[in-house]
């Protein structure tokens, strides 16, 4: 796929010239797809998954005026899916005349994946619609049907193990290995043919995508694909066949699950015959060539017929000429005014919201500012009004140096009115915008141990946290830890140093 990717670059490259603004009215195309494309179905046991498949296609595409035509082509289709069983299975027990033959069956599946692979020739048959949307590039959809003829299919089974088991009640003993009884184990790799499965089926498709002029023929297509059968795959009668059986010479033969019974019935009531479906779904590039265009008319030219000698003619060109010219560059200057005012706009505008923006700040600092102050001087503030912006939050929290202190040996913080504000208002903006997080971290004194300051230090963090989120903040959004006494704030020389020590410390994240 990456080689294709390549290819089409380098000739997107070569055919690179000046597109020319028409439209084409024939298209042949050459294709190329990757996706989902599978053979989906739902078994009674295990599990579906699809796999990646690939599609090549040449399609001709005819439109009938400027917006609507329709598509024929003749596409490969490769498929891939697979079932996984990794369980156990055990039955009933079986009885005898005999009590000691009673026994009861077990299939033991492990790591048992088949995969399932099927190549397909596609006829589709579409219609479209397009609009250009700019003089090289064009919206394309379509829809239609396709028939879906299958060439050859395999399914495949490696590396997995499979045990038909009987456990014997009587006897207490388990038979793992005795073919001529249905006991056996197998852990053969199978590579066989598909059956049970139809040769034709009929399909819904879609196509959408954009196709870019590199020349006045040649185009590039880019776009996405989708198909889904209408019709089901599955050949009725395949319940006679078990999922493993033993040949007359004691060989396990393994049937596949599309021939034995282990597809869901999704039909009507009475048809016992599981449900197989085609499905597409991926990406498409191509490249195509168009011939049939509707040119532009010419641009008039003066006439020159009226003039009676070469002279005058050759005058009235170059008069022509240097007012063709003269349009032109006015032109030119006009379109350069018209960018350059825009741009000037453009720029006012942006420096008109920057300082609108930074007007914003600045006043929601002040108040910020102001509201920590009316704290500190125990005045009652509004915890509903003040500004909680990351700005004016960092603000509150430089007011108390980011820090919450505790008494010796304690886990409860003491608040004065400048913590109080800075924890409510910090609360109250997390509640509001799920966007700010912050960090705790825990401190002590270098009272005690290193071993039991440590834990202290983040019962204290874990206690300022739950405090928080009692009062509205978001518990995923706070994180904690400790330092212990490993990181002071200063000396522990003095009562009043231990106590500036015995901190948790926010940290807006």
């Amino acid at each position: 796929m990456k080689r294709i990717v390549i290819l089409f670059g380098v000739l997107a490259m070569a055919l690179g010239t000046q597109a020319q603004n028409y439209q084409h009215s024939n298209y042949i195309g050459l294709n190329f797809g990757c996706g989902g494309s599978s053979l989906l179905y739902t078994p009674k046991i295990g599990s579906w998954a699809p796999g990646l498949g690939f599609i090549g296609e040449l399609e001709y595409m005819h439109f009938f005026g400027k917006h609507f035509g329709f598509g024929l082509g003749v596409q490969y289709d490769m498929t891939k899916s697979q079932i996984t069983l990794d369980e156990n299975i055990t039955g009933a027990i079986a009885t005898h005349p005999d009590n000691n033959l009673n026994f009861r069956p077990t299939a033991q599946f492990n790591n048992w994946v088949e995969v399932q692979t099927a190549n397909f020739i596609n006829i589709p048959v579409e219609l479209f619609y397009r609009t250009a949307l700019s003089e090289r590039w064009t919206f394309l959809i379509g829809a239609g049907a396709e028939l879906n003829i299958l060439m050859n299919g395999r399914y495949k089974v490696d590396d997995a193990t499979f045990t038909m088991a009987g456990y014997f009640p009587a006897t207490n003993v388990t038979y793992t290995d005795l073919p001529s009884h249905g006991f056996f184990s197998t852990n053969k790799s199978y590579d066989e043919e598909l059956t049970m499965i139809k040769k034709m089926s009929v399909s819904l498709v879609g196509d959408l995508g954009f196709n870019y002029a590199m020349s006045n023929h040649w185009g590039l297509y880019l776009g996405a694909y989708a198909g889904f059968a209408i019709t089901n795959m599955h050949e009725n009668g395949y319940m006679a066949n078990p999922t493993f059986a033993v040949d007359a010479a004691n060989n396990v033969v393994y049937n596949g699950v599309f021939n034995s019974g282990r597809l869901t019935n999704t039909l009507p009531k009475g048809v016992d015959i599981g449900r197989i479906m085609l499905v597409n779904l991926g990406a498409k590039i191509g490249i195509n060539f168009g011939w049939d265009c509707h040119k532009a008319e010419p641009e008039a030219k003066p006439d020159l017929t009226s003039y009676d000698d070469e002279a005058a003619k050759a005058k009235a060109a170059e008069e022509e000429a240097a007012r063709l010219k003269a349009a032109e560059e006015e032109a030119a200057k006009a379109k350069a005014a018209e960018e350059a005012a825009k741009a000037k706009a453009a720029e006012e505008a942006a420096k008109a919201k920057a300082a609108e923006e930074a007007a914003k700040a600045k006043a929601a600092e002040e108040a910020a500012r102001k509201a920590a102050e009316d704290a500190a001087k125990n005045k009652p503030v509004n915890v509903e009004k003040v500004p909680v912006d990351r700005a004016s939050l960092q603000t509150y929290l430089n007011q108390i140096n980011g820090t919450v202190n505790f008494d010796f040996n304690k886990t409860n913080p003491k608040f004065d009115a400048k913590t109080d504000l800075a924890i409510k208002a910090l609360c109250k903006a997390m509640s509001e915008n799920k966007d700010i997080k912050i960090n705790i971290t825990g401190h002590t004194d270098n009272v005690g141990t290193p071993e039991s300051n440590m834990p202290l230090g983040m019962r204290r963090a874990e206690a300022l946290k739950a405090l928080m989120v009692k009062q509205g903040a978001p518990t995923e959004n706070i994180s904690t830890d400790s330092k212990g006494e490993t990181e002071p704030m200063v000396e522990n020389d003095t009562e009043e140093h231990r106590y500036m020590n015995r901190r948790a410390v926010i940290t807006l994240k």
